[in-house]
Formats: C-alpha cells, sequence, structure tokens
C-alpha cells in the first residue's frame, strides 16, 4: 500500500532525530523557567532579607537610643539625689544654727522678735485696714521679753517693749504707704499721665495714707505651745492675728525656715550647680 498523497514516509533515523530535538527545546525551555523561577525566588529573598535588616537596623538604633536615654536619665537621677543630699544637709545645718541662735537667747533674738512682728504686721496691712488690737503670740520664755512684766530690769524691758511700738508702727506705716502708692500709680496710668506725674501722685498718696492710718490700739503678746521647739521643729518667732483673730501670719523661725528653704531650692542649685542648671536649660 502506498501512503496518502502529501505525506512523506519518515524513515527510523528521521523520527529520532525529531524525537531529540523536541527534548532538547523541552529541556531548553525547562531550563529557562527553572533559571528565571530561580532569579526571582532569590530576588524576592534577596528583599525580604534587605527589609529584615532594616527592622533588624531601626530596632537596634531605636534600642540604642533608649539606652542612650537611660543612661542619661539614671545619671541625672543620681546628680539630682546627690544635689538633694546636699540641700538637705544645708537645711539641716541652718535649721542646727538657727536652734543654737535661738537657745543663746540674749540681746540678738530679743531684737529680732520686733522686727518679725513687725514683718508680719505689714502682711496684715497689706490686706486690710487693721485698727483693732493686734494679738502677738511667742514662747512662754519670751513673753516677758515683749511683755510687761517678769523682766531682769525695768530700764531693759521698756526699751524692748519701745522696739516693738516702733516696729509695728513703721511696718503698718510702710505697708499703707506702699499700697496708696500702688494704688495712685495704677489710676495715673489708666489716665495715660506722664510718669512724672504718676510718681507725684503716688508719693502724694502715699503721705495722705501715712496721715490717716489708723495704728493698732495695743499689742497684746500672750504664750503659745506651738513655738516650743518639738523634736525636728525649731522653737521661737512670733504668731501675728488681727481683726478678731480673722487674719493670721506665721512668722515662727520654724515657718520662715521651712519657707526660705523651699522658695530658694532653684537659687541654691544655680549657686552651688551652675554646671547642673545650665545643662537642664
Amino acid at each position: 500500500d502506498l501512503p496518502p498523497r502529501g505525506i512523506v514516509a519518515e524513515g527510523p533515523a528521521h523520527g529520532a532525530a525529531r524525537v531529540r530535538q523536541k527534548a532538547e527545546e523541552i529541556r531548553v525551555k525547562t531550563d529557562h523557567e527553572c533559571e528565571t523561577l530561580k532569579q526571582l525566588t532569590v530576588a524576592k529573598r534577596k528583599a525580604q532579607l534587605r527589609d529584615q535588616y532594616k527592622r533588624l537596623q531601626a530596632k537596634a538604633k531605636s534600642q540604642l537610643r533608649k539606652d542612650e536615654s537611660k543612661v542619661l536619665n539614671d545619671e541625672r537621677i543620681r546628680r539630682l539625689r546627690h544635689q538633694d543630699g546636699l540641700l538637705t544637709d544645708l537645711s539641716r545645718d541652718a535649721r542646727s544654727k538657727m536652734e543654737r541662735f535661738v537657745a543663746a537667747g540674749g540681746e540678738p533674738y530679743a531684737d529680732l522678735l520686733p522686727a518679725l512682728a513687725g514683718q508680719a504686721i505689714a502682711q496684715i496691712a497689706g490686706r486690710e485696714k487693721v485698727a483693732a488690737d493686734v494679738e502677738l503670740r511667742v514662747r512662754g520664755c519670751d513673753v516677758d521679753l515683749l511683755g510687761d512684766g517678769g523682766a531682769k530690769d525695768a530700764q531693759g524691758r521698756s526699751k524692748l517693749r519701745s522696739k516693738l511700738r516702733s516696729a509695728v508702727k513703721a511696718a503698718m506705716v510702710e505697708a499703707l504707704r506702699r499700697e496708696a502708692e500702688t494704688s495712685a500709680r495704677a489710676r495715673a496710668e489708666a489716665e495715660a499721665d506722664t510718669p512724672e506725674a504718676g510718681a507725684a501722685a503716688a508719693a502724694k498718696a502715699g503721705e495722705a495714707a501715712v496721715a490717716d492710718a489708723e495704728l493698732p490700739e495695743a499689742v497684746w503678746v500672750k504664750a503659745d505651745t506651738r513655738l516650743e521647739a518639738d523634736g525636728g521643729r525649731v522653737g521661737g518667732g512670733v504668731i501675728v492675728s488681727a481683726s478678731a483673730g480673722r487674719i493670721v501670719v506665721d512668722n515662727s523661725l520654724h515657718a520662715r525656715l521651712a519657707l526660705v528653704t523651699h522658695e530658694l531650692q532653684h537659687v541654691l542649685r544655680a549657686a552651688l550647680f551652675p554646671a547642673s542648671e545650665a545643662a537642664e536649660e
């Protein structure tokens, strides 16, 4: 039988060649696809590794910043604690010196009491008129220094009472003058007067206030156990009340020491540790 027209019979050798060619094409294509897949896999893995490296690097940098911040903060806390310890020692030393000053008594402490009383009266007069009696509370052993009886000699006792009256009067006059001058200066500024006119009006108002001042009719001195030394509390000083006890100013040495210690913290730090204060700013 002859093959159909248009079809050429192939021999065994030619068929084998075509099979080998087809197999080679398949191998080449498979190799290309494998190489392409390998390159894609490698590129993807490289990208993953780069991302992972960036994350680890960012995490390491963040941890390093945290560690550095913790070290700096720990050092700052250690330095502040050390400074607080020094300030505490300074406050303790000041309290010890004040206790010795009070215990020594004598004329220096006796002269201090009228000054403390006058300062407290000035604070009271700065808030309202003090026409009624003023009451001073002191330690039991200090009553004789400011009161009328019990002093060792009449001349010294009279001198101390005179100092007390003078201190109270001077404090109230100064407070009234300052309040009147401040009010007059504020009115002058509101009315757009010149600075010279404002100063003149303030001075005139201050003089008028002093002339019309109503000073306390009497100054009473009483003992108060709150002013006695008790444990860590410094004894001494005065507590002043006026207007039937509605206004009270604690000018005891213990209160003044606590106030100064609190208010001067920043000043003391700046004076004693200037480098630390500059670093904080």
